[in-house]
């Protein structure tokens, strides 16, 4: 991942109320380690599938065959599965703010929204609603676009912090 790249997780609401009861505004640490946010649902790849055709073609898969990728080195999304019974267990993009493409960020929108799924900046784990004026926001306070508006603040202000703000945003 580069630090431009903005990275959203796909976490279901489900999810969400399941774990702390209600759908919060941030995730806490210990439960975005845990991931696989996709686990509590039945949710099969060959379901997902036309959903991520907006994200561009397929561009690898992992070597184990648990991973699929989709879109450009830049721009992507990853699916992670499990590779005996097919069920899909997390969902991510990479965005990449230099160029983000308006139809790449409604692909995002669509996905989230036909799985019910919220969406959270992996840096701050902050969780918002897959809207297109919460996914802006999101981009505009992400460290990506920070560093793509002014490399050398970002670069200067992560040495003032002594290495503590998340480049992963």
């Amino acid at each position: 991942m580069a630090v431009w790249q903005f990275v959203i997780d796909f976490v279901p609401e489900q999810f969400l109320i399941d774990t702390y009861r209600y759908v919060p505004d941030t995730m806490l640490p210990e439960d975005r380690k845990k991931g696989g946010f996709f686990r509590q649902t039945a949710l099969g790849i060959k379901e997902l599938l036309p959903y991520l055709y907006p994200f561009g073609t397929f561009s690898k898969a992992s070597w184990d065959g648990t991973r699929l990728y989709q879109g450009e080195a830049e721009n992507d999304a990853v699916v992670y599965f499990n590779k005996e019974t097919g069920l899909v267990q997390e969902v991510s993009c990479r965005i990449d703010m230099r160029q983000p493409y308006e139809s790449f960020l409604y692909g995002i929108l669509t996905l989230a929204t036909a799985f019910d799924c919220r969406l959270m900046a992996r840096g701050s784990r902050q969780l918002f609603a897959p809207t297109v004026s919460e996914l802006r926001l999101a981009m505009e306070q992400s460290n990506a676009q920070r560093f793509v508006t002014n490399p050398l603040k970002f670069l200067t202000d992560l040495s003032k912090d002594n290495d503590t703000t998340p480049l992963a945003t």
